[in-house]
């Protein structure tokens, strides 16, 4: 019984298999592939504090710099109405759409000041809503924000400058 039943599999399938002549088969399979953008930033407008007054030299200050160029005070400083502009930093990303990115910030002010940019804060939601360069390169804006915090009796006045470090990774 089992011979007959193996005799029938075998009569009946012959067209279920690749055509050959027993010794040799071929068949044919898909080969795909992704090609990954590397990811880019770049640096499209400085983050700026504007003038800042002190209050009362002898007890710390913070500012805080939103995304949205929005600064708030604490109560021991203030800007200086009409003078200077604020503006929070602007960058720009390039990445593969069907990947997410991370992103990492610092920042610091530059002569060994006792007080460097912290607590940075960025609108990137990580959305396809950018402009798209190809179909599957996306460039997107976003914007960092971040507190400085003003130390008692901080003597060193005037301009401060620094630099603000911007790293985006695919996840």
């Amino acid at each position: 019984m089992r011979k007959l039943a193996a005799l029938a599999l075998a009569v009946a399938s012959t067209g279920l298999f690749a055509a050959g002549n027993g010794a040799t088969a071929t068949s044919t399979g898909e080969v795909k592939i992704h090609v990954v953008s590397p990811v880019a930033v770049w640096a499209k407008q400085a983050m700026e504090f504007g003038n800042v007054l002190i209050n009362d030299e002898n007890a710390p200050a913070k500012v805080i710099m939103g995304t949205d160029s929005q600064i708030s005070y604490d109560t021991n400083c203030q800007a200086m109405t009409g003078r200077g502009r604020s503006s929070a930093a602007e960058f720009e990303l390039r990445r593969d759409k069907d990947f997410p990115v991370s992103i990492q910030t610092t920042g610091t002010l530059t002569g060994g000041l006792a007080f460097d940019p912290t607590a940075f804060t960025n609108d990137y939601s990580g959305g396809h809503h950018g402009h798209h360069d190809h179909e599957s390169i996306v460039k997107e804006k976003f914007h960092v924000g971040a507190t400085v915090n003003i130390p008692a009796e901080y003597r060193a006045w005037g301009r401060q400058t620094g630099s603000i470090s911007v790293t985006v990774a695919y996840l």
